[in-house]
């Protein structure tokens, strides 16, 4: 099997033709005229309409999706038979019951193919996990049907618990470990070294206030205003990094598309305590462009 390095957008697109033939009623409509799509699987994963509770953004075309897939770590592009690749999928809000729908699509992706050349593939294990409790225990596995009554799902109150155990925090590192592509005053960053504290938080608070406005319907209560003032005061250590560039596939669309993002750390100093539970999240959320392929993802090192 031949990959990309990046395998994310491959995986996506398999799942979604999947999901899209298991769901569709006509697939000559679009969904935004098919009178189904409130209650359309495929619709809510892939074409996310605005929560009603959002009014303010109700005019936007594109809302975040309601879920993440992170490819595995390294870049091996070719895999040999009988090889196995893993990868770690996230979900959110509503999407959380509908995880059945998202084993159904993988499992029958199998049959469409993955990569170039569309190579079979047949999905082995999955493995629910907790990151919180660290527990892991499989819940399928080849030729059998999903086991109920397995715990994978936490909230905010475990990342408030986790970073009120660190108080006080005077010091962070922050590792993107995929490539991140993020925004600043409207125009792209285009180095690691460029991302000052408050433009990385405004991402952060920009990503976890649309999730939960769109996939959990409620808006958030804390005063963003406040929290980007005071990240004023958070100072930029030191750093490395650097820009990765690549191409994904569209099936959809049948074209190549450029991308890029930088990779690297840096560190940041000051009082961290407020910021801390945002940051602490952000690591599963993503942040940045092409989130839901696995890019933007961060590792955090409080001290």
């Amino acid at each position: 099997m031949d990959l990309p390095p990046f395998k994310g957008s491959a995986l996506r697109g398999v799942m979604g033709r999947v999901m899209r033939q298991m769901s569709c009623a006509d697939s000559d409509l679009q969904c935004s005229d098919c009178h189904l799509r409130p209650q359309c699987t495929y619709a809510y994963v892939f074409e996310t309409a605005p929560s009603p509770v959002a009014a303010m953004m109700s005019g936007y075309d594109q809302v975040p999706r309601p879920y993440v897939i992170e490819p595995p770590p390294g870049g091996q592009e070719f895999l040999p038979p009988g090889g196995e690749m893993a990868f770690d999928l996230l979900l959110f809000g509503r999407a959380i019951p509908l995880f059945p729908y998202f084993l159904v699509a993988f499992r029958e992706g199998g049959r469409i193919g993955l990569g170039s050349g569309k190579k079979k593939y047949k999905l082995v294990r999955v493995e629910a996990v907790n990151d919180f409790t660290s527990s892991r225990e499989d819940i399928f596995l080849s030729g059998g049907n999903l086991r109920s009554g397995y715990e994978v799902e936490w909230s905010g109150q475990e990342v408030l618990l986790a970073s009120a155990a660190m108080q006080p925090v005077r010091e962070v590192t922050i590792d993107f470990i995929t490539p991140t592509q993020l925004m600043a005053d409207g125009n792209k960053l285009s180095q690691l070294q460029e991302l000052d504290f408050v433009v990385l938080l405004r991402n952060i608070l920009r990503r976890y206030s649309s999730l939960y406005v769109h996939h959990h319907d409620i808006l958030p209560e804390e005063s963003f205003a406040a929290l980007l003032e005071k990240a004023g005061e958070v100072s930029y250590g030191r750093g490395e990094g650097q820009v990765e560039r690549w191409e994904r596939y569209s099936m959809r669309r049948e074209q190549r598309n450029p991308m890029e993002g930088f990779t690297g750390w840096l560190k940041y100093t000051g009082d961290l305590s407020p910021f801390a539970p945002y940051l602490m999240l952000g690591q599963w959320l993503h942040i940045g462009k092409w989130s839901v392929f696995g890019m933007g993802k961060y590792s955090c090192e409080f001290s």
